[in-house]
């Protein structure tokens, strides 16, 4: 068999797999749709689906908070440690820790909520995987 037909092959056999893959993905979300059906009622749903919204945009902005809060000084911890004062690089270390503390306990309270509604968080991380695939 030439280079060039097994090629091809390899090829046909790695979109066959990429929609095998796919369809497995929407399979699953279809499923986790069913057992959240069976499983919560439309109202626990659609609180779960509201707080799962608000979590995670908590979740992000704290998250934004940290990263945000090194990137406006620009500087190096190095170049801060050098330059300022013991006093000044202990005041940025308590904002930076309690900045890092909120955004854990945003993580903790949607790790919370997932853990009292497996299905449908499954079901929710099933469904951006379809939406937006890696």
């Amino acid at each position: 068999m030439e280079s060039k037909e097994l090629k091809e092959i390899l090829q046909g056999v790695s979109g066959l797999k990429s929609s095998l893959e796919g369809l497995t993905g929407q399979l699953r979300y279809l499923a986790l749709v069913q057992m959240s059906q069976e499983r919560y009622t439309p109202e626990q749903r659609k609180q779960f689906y509201a707080s799962w919204d608000e979590l995670e945009k908590a979740c992000e902005a704290a998250r934004k908070h940290v990263t945000d809060y090194r990137k406006e000084d620009g500087r190096s911890w190095e170049d801060v440690e050098r330059i300022e004062s013991r006093e000044r690089v202990a005041e940025i270390q308590r904002e930076t820790s309690a900045r890092m503390k909120a955004s854990q306990e945003a993580w903790a309270a949607l790790t919370e909520l997932e853990k009292s509604a497996p299905i449908l968080a499954a079901m929710i991380r099933a469904e951006s995987r379809i939406v937006s695939p890696a």
